[in-house]
């Protein structure tokens, strides 16, 4: 039985936290997809929650609420008071979806809230702390790039799964506390879905993420983004492709490049860890440098295709361990640290998929492992993209996919971005130049 609370005007309330539970679900889901009854267009403010409910000084029995966004180990989860009249913390439940399910009005939210991390202020760098909120101001999208680049060691390496999972999971803390909304997640984006498609994407439109022109971006969320570049003091744009005029760079040539999501969920059913990170790695570093420019090293998350790619990766990660359960809870050398966390080890961010009713999948991986605060899950994918699934094998620049998903080609962006190593609208710093050199190697 809930609690009835009384608002400002004196109207009694009766609320359960299952109710609550299931509102916030159904919000994020009609959020997502446009499915409430007034379509896209009645949603868009986050969920309000009762001034009294968030009080955090009085916990009467039995009224719950949902903790603010605002970067603690409490951020965003479900609270309930017990008799003894202290709160019990659930989970936050934290359910991505596939981006081309996201209608409009849900995306406006979603790129609103990346501009805004854009916009912080670039001193604000995250330190060797457990917890990146516990120092005053919110990291930047250079802030989250300093971060990437100084953790280079987590690329090539058995932790590179968990390192950008715990990534990720900050980025989207960020983006809730942003935007105010505790049911904004980071949707992914399933580019083995589009494979024959790459360099027609909707993502590549001026509502979503930019054009892939070579040069500056200057359209989508960071149209005249601009960064500081190794030593000068000027910012210079954030670019995709490649300006050298002697340069072969055509997102087209890409297309069939990387593996088809049936061949990419039959290669996940059958590889184990080892083999799995590696692959992935692979498949990783191509896509980075197919959108080329600043994706194609180490300083990539200054473009924000990087958190959808990244998610993407996390996903097929999670897809991987949904069909593994007795190899989930390994990483090969999971007892490493992960760099610029504060040494947390990287086991911290594998975990174990397990049931919970709370969940819209029925189920999720409680993060961290040993004192969790999400629950992480994904919404399978509800589309094909027409013609993704033609025919096996696609001949474009010497470029092969055969039955089996593997690619055999003459023209490779990884090698292709190690010949025209450059910044378009400045030269490439010393630094940068070894960070791109680490990536692709």
């Amino acid at each position: 039985m809930g609690h009835v609370q009384h608002d400002p005007d004196g109207d009694k309330r009766a609320i359960s936290v299952e109710q609550t539970l299931q509102s916030h679900h159904k919000v994020m889901h009609e959020k997502s997809h446009g499915h409430s009854h007034g379509g896209a267009e009645s949603f868009g403010a986050p969920l309000p929650l009762d001034p009294h409910v968030i009080d955090l000084e009085s916990c009467p029995e039995g009224s719950q609420g949902v903790h603010p966004a605002d970067g603690t180990p409490k951020h965003c989860r479900p609270w309930s008071c017990s008799k003894d009249l202290k709160r019990q913390y659930q989970l936050q439940q934290r359910a991505r979806y596939e981006v081309h399910t996201f209608n409009d009005t849900r995306w406006d939210q979603l790129l609103d809230a990346f501009r805004l991390m854009y916009k912080q202020p670039d001193d604000v760098l995250i330190d060797n702390s457990t917890n990146l909120f516990d120092h005053a101001g919110r990291p930047s999208t250079a802030a989250f790039t300093d971060l990437h680049s100084r953790s280079h060691m987590h690329h090539g390496s058995d932790t590179f799964f968990p390192f950008h999972r715990r990534m990720m999971l900050d980025v989207e803390t960020q983006l809730q506390m942003l935007s105010g909304d505790c049911t904004l997640t980071l949707p992914y984006w399933n580019w083995a879905e589009e494979t024959y498609q790459f360099d027609s994407s909707v993502m590549w439109t001026p509502e979503r993420l930019g054009s892939l022109k070579p040069g500056c971006v200057e359209d989508g969320v960071a149209n005249d983004w601009k960064y500081i570049r190794g030593h000068d003091t000027e910012k210079t744009c954030l670019v995709r492709g490649t300006t050298k005029k002697d340069a072969e760079w055509s997102p087209s040539a890409y297309n069939g490049y990387l593996p088809s999501w049936s061949h990419l969920q039959t290669m996940l059913s059958e590889m184990g860890y080892g083999e799995l990170r590696k692959n992935s790695e692979n498949w990783h570093n191509a896509f980075h440098c197919m959108v080329h420019g600043d994706m194609c090293s180490l300083l990539a998350p200054r473009d924000p295709v990087f958190y959808f790619h990244h998610s993407m990766i996390d996903r097929y990660w999670y897809y991987w361990q949904q069909r593994h359960p007795e190899e989930q809870a390994g990483c090969g050398n999971c007892s490493a640290g992960l760099h610029s966390f504060g040494g947390v080890v990287a086991e911290e961010y594998v975990g174990t998929i397990q049931k919970n009713e709370n969940s819209p999948t029925g189920e999720c991986v409680p993060q961290p492992a040993s004192d969790p605060s999400v629950c992480l899950t994904y919404v399978p994918e509800t589309f094909h993209v027409a013609a993704a699934e033609k025919v096996a094998t696609v001949s474009h620049r010497g470029a092969h996919v055969g039955p089996d998903g593997k690619i055999t080609s003459d023209f490779d962006p990884v090698k292709e971005a190690q010949k025209n190593v450059f910044i378009a609208c400045a030269p490439m710093s010393g630094t940068e130049r070894e960070l791109l050199s680490i990536f692709l190697k």
